[in-house]
């Protein structure tokens, strides 16, 4: 009598190695295919982050400005706060900056950058061009020859756009990920303009209907 011994394979103890290389197999392909939409998403988080910052710093240099007109400041005495273009020209039309300054005491041309460096690192983190127009001034009472009325405007380009400063535009960034990171070293992340008054003279208003007539 011949007995008949018959094997069975049984998974109930484990995966075989060909099903284990499989899972490994498919395993990296999906992190391949994961692991750049990550890197995206975690870049264009990073990205607009630095978007809303070049935003606030723009406001903060429009809102210092104001300040200094609300106290009545002369605008010789804070020279570097009152850049003007030239003569006619719109603070829409001031061209691109052409010089990096690293200190504002620097300033003498509205075409100049000034270096930011938020976390003092000793990178430049953003490059701020601060312009106005002439604007009005006072033509008589206490503030004759100090500036009634004017409009300013603000440039904020990242600080990867500093081996760049030769080329450098006026048209603002897009706010897209795959795009921005090209745009960074050649266009600014954020522009405001503003205008900026003294409020405080009985002239103030007279001469703030002036600059709105010369400049429709």
């Amino acid at each position: 009598m011949v007995t008949l011994i018959r094997f069975r394979k049984t998974c109930q103890g484990g995966f075989t190695m060909l099903e284990a290389m499989l899972g490994f197999t498919i395993a990296a392909i999906l992190l391949t295919a994961t692991t750049p939409l990550l890197l995206i998403a975690v870049s264009t988080r990073v990205y607009n982050y630095q978007l809303e910052q070049a935003a606030q710093l723009a406001q903060a240099q429009i809102n210092q400005v104001q300040a200094v007109m609300s106290q009545g400041v002369a605008p010789l005495t804070r020279g570097p706060y009152y850049l003007p273009a030239a003569a006619g020209t719109r603070v829409s039309q001031v061209g691109a900056p052409t010089a990096i300054i690293t200190d504002v005491s620097q300033r003498n041309d509205v075409n100049q950058v000034l270096v930011i460096d938020n976390n003092s690192d000793g990178q430049a983190d953003f490059l701020v061009q601060v312009f106005r127009d002439t604007g009005v001034r006072f033509t008589q009472g206490s503030a004759a020859g100090q500036l009634a009325v004017f409009r300013m405007g603000v440039r904020v380009y990242s600080g990867n756009a500093i081996g760049n400063i030769a080329n450098l535009s006026t048209q603002l960034s897009t706010v897209n990920f795959s795009s921005g990171l090209t745009q960074q070293v050649s266009k600014p992340l954020a522009v405001a303009y503003s205008e900026v008054s003294r409020s405080d003279l009985k002239l103030s208003l007279e001469q703030y209907r002036t600059y709105l007539t010369s400049n429709p």
